[in-house]
């Protein structure tokens, strides 16, 4: 079985996307293949790890609920600062709601503050509400909070479901802009090669441009690279010349970057997926079990 790679995921699998590790990528795809899956969740189990999926999935509902009022929130802003108020407005009230589900009972406390705390509560020396104000501005408590997979994953669904929810409308204004439709949103692209197959969904075409939309939580002064690795990815999927990477930014004006063809620098990206598909053709078992455990550690709550 060949591996299967998502276009969004090309960049971190050649080791070029700052925000997302190249061996996180790598067990995703290796997660996909029947020899392996059942080590990784071997693995997986073994430690209680979850992905960022299971984390969303199994948050309750007054966790889920303060993420999408800070969904809401993010929609609405008109500036950098308003982006990052709403998250931070969740991650309050996230440590809130964990210090008063652990005086509750409902979570085993994580530090001596809130062991202690819990204690008091028991013996009636304290009430839950006075506990969690003194608390949560506690920064032994705050921290480690904070450093929870569960508060990380959730804070970071925001910018995601954010840009999610306002592809649309990026996408329709570009298209009042150029006067000219974006059609085929998130259509299924793929590619197979001798040794490899590439899959993704493509934000739009226009015409014979291909478009990749972006909803940015503040502005960059240039585009990051690995953006751009994955619009090559969709042009070389669709067989077309020119594409365009549009930003959108809280409280400016959209940027658009038109990106031509390139063989130069989509052979470089092949060149790398072939190496890629190289190094998972002569992967063992005990490899993928060790990389399973070092990626693993990192999502552990």
């Amino acid at each position: 079985m060949k591996p299967r790679f998502a276009a969004s995921d090309v960049a971190s699998l050649l080791g070029l996307n700052p925000y997302r590790s190249k061996n996180e990528s790598l067990l995703k795809v290796l997660t996909a293949m029947p020899k392996f899956k059942s080590v990784i969740l071997g693995v997986k189990d073994t430690m209680g790890a979850r992905t960022e999926r299971e984390v969303v999935a199994q948050a309750s509902g007054p966790a889920l609920q303060a993420m999408w009022a800070s969904v809401d929130m993010a929609c609405g802003a008109t500036s950098d600062y308003q982006i990052e108020k709403a998250i931070t407005t969740f991650k309050q009230t996230h440590i809130r709601q964990v210090v008063q589900e652990t005086l509750e009972g409902k979570r085993a406390p994580t530090t001596p503050a809130l062991q202690e705390a819990v204690a008091r509560v028991i013996s009636g020396q304290m009430d839950v509400a006075t506990e969690t104000a003194l608390l949560c501005v506690n920064p032994e408590v705050t921290l480690k909070i904070e450093q929870t997979q569960e508060h990380q994953v959730l804070a970071s669904e925001i910018q995601k479901r954010r840009g999610t929810r306002l592809e649309d409308k990026a996408e329709n204004e570009h298209a009042v802009s150029t006067g000219v439709q974006v059609t085929d949103r998130n259509t299924f692209v793929e590619f197979e090669s001798d040794s490899y197959r590439l899959i993704g969904y493509l934000d739009g075409m226009q015409g014979d441009k291909v478009v990749e939309t972006k909803n940015r939580k503040r502005f960059w002064t240039t585009p990051p690279a690995y953006d751009f690795i994955q619009l090559r990815c969709y042009m070389f999927m669709k067989g077309e010349k020119d594409g365009v990477l549009l930003e959108n930014f809280p409280g400016r004006p959209p940027r658009t970057t038109e990106v031509p063809w390139d063989d130069e620098r989509w052979m470089d990206i092949h060149a790398g997926l072939c190496g890629v598909a190289r190094t998972i053709a002569n992967i063992t078992e005990e490899d993928v079990q060790s990389l399973a455990q070092s990626v693993f550690a990192t999502m552990k709550s």
